[in-house]
């Protein structure tokens, strides 16, 4: 287990809300979250000390699994993060961090660990609703996941997430996009170019490029059932190619947000995932989609995703 205390206990823990599924209660207020009282808590989000770093012994971004899978983050200037198997979360932010820079991390890598403690299946994309399906955007960094699922909206499509992506998988039943919460991760000028000049922005921290923008509106948390996922390539906007299966559980599994920390599968956990990972690439039918530097010129693409979803339907 990891080395973490907690201060508090779950009955004291104010906030409560909704997001990937699954019922989140926490010590400090998480205005990205969709507020829900009703929501019957699985993930507890409590403050206390995860000694195992300070500040000094850091220069990197830090992660540590324990056997039973519980683990340890770390980021310099920010904070340190305890994931307990039992769905406590306990955040020790260092002093001189603001409360919206340890968000950061809390509400994207941290809870996505979380997210799989619990058996759900993350990937490291963004994904939109297009006629009450969803369009799953996949992606190396820079491969403009975040700015096409913005296009998207400003075309009319609903966000479902940005960063994180959840997908119930239950066998013989067809898989869906678990909504996260409303916010997109985006350039300054790029969301300009999108939502207009006079678009609200706010700092996400400080150095740091990308700023947040909350589409306005309500935000439906409503599972949708996936349409296709689209693995991104920069250049002329268009399918490049439908994806055979063996090419669909490669992008699983390498874009799955769990491989993003060395080790923190297990051994008993990379078989699991092995299956999973398999079982998605039956289930879900994948693109690769060329995406142009343009920003003008994304909508092109986006017509292409749709037209190939369609033409899928009529198979």
């Amino acid at each position: 287990m990891i080395d973490a205390k907690a201060v508090g206990t779950p009955a004291s823990l104010p906030f409560v809300y909704r997001a990937f599924g699954v019922g989140v209660q926490s010590a400090f207020e998480l205005p990205e979250l969709q507020p829900d009282g009703s929501a019957a808590p699985e993930l507890r989000i409590l403050t206390g000390t995860t000694s195992r770093r300070t500040p000094a012994d850091l220069n990197d971004v830090l992660f540590e699994r324990a056997e039973d899978g519980s683990a340890y983050f770390c980021w310099p200037g920010i904070g340190s993060f305890a994931v307990e198997r039992d769905g406590r979360i306990i955040v020790d932010r260092w002093g001189g961090a603001e409360e919206r820079t340890t968000r950061l991390p809390l509400l994207g890598i941290v809870l996505a660990y979380a997210l799989h403690l619990r058996g759900t299946f993350t990937l490291h994309a963004s994904s939109v609703a297009i006629d009450d399906a969803a369009y799953i955007f996949l992606g190396d960094k820079g491969a403009g996941k975040s700015t096409t699922c913005a296009a998207a909206v400003a075309a009319g499509a609903r966000l479902l997430t940005d960063d994180v992506v959840a997908v119930r998988a239950v066998a013989g039943e067809a898989p869906l996009v678990m909504p996260g919460f409303p916010q997109i991760k985006i350039e300054r000028q790029v969301a300009e170019r999108l939502f207009g000049q006079d678009v609200t922005l706010e700092r996400l921290f400080e150095g740091y490029v990308k700023l947040s923008y909350r589409p306005p509106g309500s935000f439906d948390l409503t599972p949708v059932r996936v349409a296709a996922a689209f693995v991104l390539r920069r250049g002329a906007p268009g399918l490049a190619r439908r994806l055979p299966p063996h090419e669909v559980f490669g992008a699983m599994m390498r874009y799955s947000y769990v491989v993003r920390f060395p080790g923190a599968l297990g051994k008993s956990g990379e078989i699991e995932h092995f299956r999973t990972c398999a079982s998605l690439a039956k289930e879900i039918e994948a693109f690769e989609l060329g995406v142009p530097g343009e920003i003008d010129r994304i909508p092109e693409a986006l017509e292409a995703a749709v037209a190939a979803v369609a033409a899928g339907r009529r198979r």
